[in-house]
């Protein structure tokens, strides 16, 4: 990745983090109130998260996956070592005429019962925002999950973005 892209990127995260962070400390108090724990809102500044992000874990933020046929992802709930932040991101990087399959899928699970959220296939340049674990709306009960369907054709090309213990 050249240095221009690196920078975009990161601008990319920051404007991510100012935009999200709002709702994710509305999900925070909700969270934190459900589970009887006292928890610190995430902070104003995004540099300042990413100085405490750096201090617990040393994941990456930034991700590119790619399916190629016959590949998918499990459904699955992203529990991040270290910080934990309520919203992730997909930034398509495939054209939808390259590849077939390779829905991004999103449900609320409860014990035997799925609700499907969204079925969607990433255009390029789609970001999608969607919630890591727990469903940040108030009054849920369910587990947040998330999948991709089997690529039947083609590549499929996503860059996942993680505003948790990955951004450094």
């Amino acid at each position: 990745m050249n240095e221009a892209s690196r920078w975009n990127i990161d601008v990319l995260i920051e404007l991510l983090y100012i935009y999200l962070m709002p709702p994710a400390n509305d999900w925070l108090k909700w969270f934190a109130q459900k589970n009887g724990k006292k928890m610190s809102p995430y902070p104003n500044e995004y540099n300042l998260y990413r100085g405490i992000c750096k201090k617990l874990s040393s994941h990456r933020a930034v991700s590119v996956i790619e399916y190629q046929k016959g590949h998918g992802l499990e459904p699955h709930s992203d529990d991040i070592a270290g910080v934990f932040f309520p919203f992730q991101a997909i930034l398509g990087l495939s054209d939808p005429s390259e590849y077939d399959g390779g829905d991004f899928i999103l449900e609320i699970i409860k014990g035997d019962d799925r609700e499907l959220i969204t079925r969607t296939k990433l255009g390029l340049g789609d970001l999608l925002i969607f919630p890591v674990s727990t469903l940040p709306v108030f009054g849920s009960t369910g587990q947040c999950f998330h999948s991709v369907s089997p690529v039947s054709k083609g590549v499929r090309r996503t860059m996942a973005i993680t505003l948790g213990g990955t951004v450094c």
